[in-house]
């Protein structure tokens, strides 16, 4: 059997994680692969497909057909978002495997702020409080601090580098 990367985020790791695993391999060998690299894995985790809110179960087979496979662990389902723009600030529960690519895609539509698609690309979501931008591939997941469950948000201009 043929071995591939497998990108994988989730409490306990810092960054994204590429594991080499079989093509078809089960939710729990990926789970004990990733435990050794720090990842936090109780019996209440959760194990997610990339921007899914679907869990999968530990015996549940992979079929991964593709080399770009993504998973999330986390402990909590769901996740309270705040998203602040222009004095204004919408809620969502979002699934922890929720990419920030998909929270700003929320948060500047017609469900959140309705910003022209012209105008969006020129902004990015950051922390509260934090001057770093996020990137688009990170799960909020990964950026809560348990017990707490809820993130805040500022929807503000990409920094532009003059010279």
């Amino acid at each position: 059997m043929q071995s591939i990367k497998l990108f994988l985020q989730g409490e306990g790791l810092a960054q994204i994680e590429v594991l080499e695993v079989e093509e078809s391999c089960t939710v729990q060998a990926v789970v004990e692969q990733a435990r050794d690299k720090g990842l936090i894995f109780e019996s209440d985790s959760c194990v997610m497909v990339e921007d899914s809110k679907e869990e999968l179960k530990l015996d549940t087979l992979l079929d991964i057909t593709c080399n770009h496979y993504r998973l999330h662990v986390n402990r909590q389902r769901r996740i309270k978002v705040t998203v602040h723009y222009n004095g204004e600030q919408i809620e969502r529960k979002f699934p922890p495997s929720k990419t920030i690519q998909r929270v700003k895609r929320w948060a500047t539509r017609r469900k959140g702020f309705r910003i022209p698609k012209e105008d969006a690309v020129k902004l990015d979501l950051k922390l509260c409080g934090v001057n770093e931008f996020l990137d688009d591939e990170v799960h909020i997941g990964t950026l809560i601090v348990l017990p707490n469950c809820e993130l805040s948000f500022d929807l503000a201009p990409k920094q532009r580098v003059e010279g």
